[in-house]
C-alpha cells in the first residue's frame, strides 16, 4: 500500500498574513507538521500543496520536495481539502504514480505529536482501513447548547443537559483538525474526509488539539508550549 502524506499550506490568508510561515517558537508554522511527521516514523510520500514560491522555497531550504505549485483556481477560500487532495492524486496520476491512502495534516494543527500520528495510522490500519478522524472532548457541551427564537432562549437539543450534572452527560467529541486518514478510493466516492460513519481517534491534550485560526490562537499556543517547558 502506498500512502500520500499531504500538507495543505495556501500562501494567503486573511486572519493571519503569511500564515503558514508566521514563526512558532521560532519555526515556521508548517514546519512543525512536517517536522512530526518525519518523526513518526510513519512511511510516506510527504506532499506540499502550495500556490506560494515563498512557502515551496523554504520547504525546499529544509530539506523538503516541492515539485510543482497548486493552481489558482485551488488556492482561494472556496477551494476545500478534498478538492486540493484530488487534484494532487490526479497529478501523481498521470505520472504513473498511485496512492492507495493518504493521510491529511493541516498546518494550523502545528502542536499535533509524532506518537499521536503513528498512533493514528496505526489504529487506521487496525480497523479495516475505515476513514479515520481526530477528536478531542468538547470544552461545552451540545446538550447544553441554546439557540434564540423571537428573543427567548430554549435548548438547542430537544434532549438538554441543563437539570444534569457535568458527570452525567454522555462524553462528546468535536473535530479538532489535526489529523485525517482515508484510503483514496473512499475519498474518491464520498468527496469528504469525514464521512457519516468514521473511525474516530482520540486525543485528549488540549496542546496537541490546538487549531490556529487567527491571532489569538496563535498567542494562545506560545503560551501553551511555554508552559509545557515551564513544567518540564
Amino acid at each position: 500500500m502506498t500512502l500520500m502524506a499531504l500538507i495543505p499550506a495556501r500562501g494567503g490568508s486573511k486572519r493571519i498574513p503569511g500564515k503558514n510561515l508566521v514563526l512558532l517558537e521560532g519555526k515556521p508554522l508548517i514546519f512543525w507538521s512536517l517536522d512530526a511527521l518525519r518523526q513518526s516514523g510513519v512511511a510516506c510520500e510527504i506532499v506540499i500543496s502550495t500556490d506560494s514560491e515563498d512557502i515551496a522555497e523554504a520547504c525546499r531550504e529544509n530539506g523538503y520536495t516541492v515539485d510543482w505549485l497548486r493552481p489558482a483556481e485551488l488556492s482561494d477560500d472556496s477551494a476545500s481539502s478534498v478538492d486540493v487532495a484530488l487534484h494532487a492524486l490526479e497529478y501523481y496520476k498521470k505520472l504513473g504514480t498511485n496512492f492507495d491512502e493518504m493521510i491529511l495534516l493541516q498546518p494550523t494543527s502545528p502542536l499535533r505529536s509524532p506518537e499521536s500520528i503513528l498512533g493514528a495510522y496505526e489504529t487506521f490500519k487496525k480497523e479495516g482501513d475505515k476513514p479515520l478522524v481526530s477528536v478531542s472532548p468538547v470544552k461545552d457541551h451540545p446538550m447544553r447548547a441554546v439557540k434564540i427564537i423571537d428573543g427567548r432562549g430554549l435548548a438547542f437539543m430537544e434532549s438538554n443537559g441543563f437539570m444534569m450534572r457535568s458527570q452525567e452527560l454522555p462524553k462528546a467529541y468535536s473535530l479538532n483538525g489535526s489529523i485525517y486518514i482515508t484510503k483514496t478510493s473512499d475519498l474518491k466516492k464520498n468527496l469528504t474526509f469525514v464521512p457519516e460513519l468514521f473511525t474516530p481517534y482520540i486525543i485528549m491534550s488540549n496542546v496537541e488539539s490546538i487549531d490556529i485560526d487567527d491571532a489569538e490562537d496563535l498567542r494562545f499556543a506560545k503560551y501553551l508550549l511555554k508552559s509545557t517547558r515551564t513544567q518540564m
